[in-house]
């Protein structure tokens, strides 16, 4: 789901270069969708529902829904007749459904005869079976229901119009599906398939998931079929009824041609050609993490009124085709659709990829516009140093889809977690994650995508998910650095962070070292605050950045020159006298190898060492564990003979 926070410049530029409306126009619906956006933001603060929302027993698993709706979108108001295939997985005598109480069931048939039931007080549909079923046995029932539908959450099930014309259209995420149908509310249960028979009057169209395998005229009224045969969580069963007018068209992957179908209101006339930005989605996102995953059936695009679009498995909902909307909810077909997030406390499993999927698609497919989305990212981001990306409140529906830390922060870890892991790893594992056996059309956690990327990176991630995922805020930096005269840039690098919850973010972090017109970049694998790094260029350095690409949650990123000797080769000792080790500092070294011999005061050899000296300072140091007190004499030699002799006291 996304609630529209576009950036107006980023879009213009996207659409004038595919040549498909003209500035003013799009600069009007901009401000348009910006307020709509705002609109459906403010829905979010006052609606807020209370915990998982479900009251359905876990002694049942579904397999098959045919879902059987009378409609007239002049009118708020829904009938139906919802059959279920199930199985029975525990011995019970009853099982207990979701819906909502202001939606009356009229009856349940059970093998062809009526049987009893209890709507509760919870919202939920004891049902109570004759005798007791065996676990294991196949089953089926049907319910018939009517009423007024409720609406919570971001409206569940809307009743409105558009320029004048009716519309009904549905939007369950969270917690609203038991708000317009009897089913199971949780995240624990997709249906293997469903049915969905609407009928409405014959001058309206239905839109719902699937395949629409009939659209028959019967009378006065219009009976629509659509088939859909994936596994699917009860939050993207979705249908609208309107005067949509449809189209079908195909998209092309390679030689491979699939089905595209959309609806659109018929005041709409520029919302079938923008669909061109969401087929290059569906291409780079097929070629970067594989095929749609419900390539068999279609893809397409349904309009609605909602400031925003939302990710109904085949048929996403969105308020106009604008390309970063279309790719988001293109995104979630793979994150949220094909494998969906196990809690709504690991949301950004769905959000934050979908998110961040949303960048890469102008990464690949729009060079020029990838740094601005990302930079607008980062920035949100980093409005607020508090709040994890794992949801600590699943009873508010604003901290769930908090755009700042479920999307963005979200789409920033992932962003992160590429860089420490590198390009080709990191998609490996995206694609691994996509196709594991026990999360394909099923639902995950966050330790199952750290489980995934570690087996394919082989790499410990433990702590890269416990402090970005679980953590709160972002680090800052700071660099002191200066340069010798071998051109080598001594760098002092330490971090601080905005929340307590964490104390050190270990990251590789990339210098970039300026001088003149020159610049190179180098990463550092920086493991705790106050790490000093030699780092050999061939040129004189007058400014140094850090993470100048973006690639980590970081506010405040500043470096200082410090002073540094002139001399080259200049040597010291110290402490002097010492009670433990002494250490050789060797400033500006001009010789390639140097050896450390020591001698105590009658000329004997107690200690000798050879190093290597490429440029860069050095810091040696002389271990006196060994030795008794009393007076050394420490001989520094290059290639050549004696350069220095210090005398130490121990």
């Amino acid at each position: 789901m996304k609630r529209i926070l576009l950036i107006a410049v980023l879009y213009i530029n996207c659409v004038q270069a595919q040549d498909i409306i003209n500035l003013q126009s799009f600069i009007k619906e901009f401000e348009t969708i910006r307020q709509r956006e705002m609109a459906g933001h403010e829905r979010l603060g006052p609606a807020g529902v209370a915990g998982e929302y479900t009251v359905a027993s876990d002694n049942f698993d579904v397999h098959h829904i045919r879902m059987e709706l009378n409609l007239d979108p002049v009118i708020k108001y829904i009938a139906g007749k919802i059959s279920f295939d199930y199985t029975i997985t525990q011995a019970t005598n009853l099982i207990k459904f979701d819906l909502y109480n202001t939606l009356t069931v009229d009856s349940i048939y059970y093998h062809g005869n009526k049987i009893s039931f209890l709507q509760t007080i919870d919202h939920g549909i004891q049902v109570t079976f004759p005798a007791t079923v065996n676990a294991n046995s196949k089953d089926s029932l049907t319910i018939f229901y009517q009423g007024i539908p409720a609406e919570s959450g971001m409206g569940s099930f809307f009743h409105g119009t558009h320029s004048g014309s009716p519309i009904i259209w549905t939007l369950s995420e969270p917690y609203g599906a038991r708000d317009w149908w009897p089913c199971k509310n949780g995240l624990n249960d997709k249906a293997d398939s469903l049915d969905v028979y609407i009928t409405c009057p014959q001058q309206y169209q239905p839109s719902s998931n699937g395949v629409l395998v009939s659209n028959n005229i019967n009378g006065a009224d219009r009976i629509s079929h659509f088939r859909h045969r994936f596994p699917v969580a009860t939050y993207l069963v979705a249908f609208a009824v309107s005067n949509y007018i449809m189209s079908d068209d195909t998209v092309n992957v390679g030689s491979n041609v699939y089905k595209w179908q959309s609806f659109r209101y018929p005041e709409t006339a520029n919302f079938f050609p923008r669909e061109s930005f969401c087929k290059t989605a569906y291409r780079i996102f097929a070629d970067l993490i594989g095929l749609y995953p419900f390539a068999s059936e279609k893809y397409g695009h349904t309009q609605w009124g909602w400031g925003g679009g939302m990710e109904h498995q085949t048929n996403s909902f969105v308020v106009s085709p604008s390309p970063n909307l279309m790719a988001h909810e293109l995104a979630h077909q793979w994150f949220g659709d094909l494998i969906t997030c196990g809690s709504w406390q690991d949301i950004w499993l769905n959000e934050g990829f979908a998110t961040y999927m949303t960048i890469v698609y102008l990464e690949k497919g729009f060079p020029d516009f990838y740094r601005p989305l990302l930079e607008d990212t980062y920035n949100n981001v980093l409005t607020d140093s508090t709040g994890s990306v794992y949801v600590d409140d699943t009873s508010s529906v604003s901290r769930i889809f908090s755009g700042r830390l479920s999307y963005n922060k979200g789409a920033y870890v992932l962003h992160m977690l590429r860089g420490v892991l590198g390009d080709s790893a990191f998609f490996r594992g995206v694609r691994r994650y996509l196709n594991d056996p026990k999360l394909r059309f099923k639902y995950a956690y966050t330790a199952d995508l750290r489980r995934n990327f570690e087996e394919e990176s082989g790499k410990d991630l433990s702590t890269f998910f416990q402090k970005w995922v679980y953590g709160e805020g972002y680090a800052n930096y700071h660099a002191d650095w200066n340069q010798n005269k071998n051109n080598w840039v001594k760098v002092k690098l330490t971090q601080s962070t905005s929340h307590p919850s964490v104390s050190f973010y270990e990251m590789p972090v990339t210098l970039l070292l300026r001088g003149a017109s020159q610049g190179k970049s180098f990463v550092v694998d920086h493991k705790y605050s106050g790490q000093e790094f030699w780092i050999n260029v061939d040129f004189p350095v007058d400014t140094i950045l850090i993470d100048p690409d973006l690639w980590i949650l970081s506010k405040v990123k500043t470096s200082t020159k410090k002073s540094s000797s002139v001399n080259a080769d200049e040597i010291k000792v110290y402490p002097n006298p010492s009670d433990g080790p002494f250490y050789v500092s060797i400033v500006n070294p001009s010789d390639k190898k140097l050896s450390l011999q020591l001698f105590n005061s009658i000329g004997q050899l107690v200690y000798i060492r050879t190093i290597e000296t490429p440029g860069s300072d050095e810091l040696i140091t002389i271990p006196t564990t060994t030795l008794a007190r009393g007076t050394y004499f420490l001989h520094i030699r290059n290639e050549k003979g004696l350069k220095v002799t210090k005398k130490i006291i121990h």
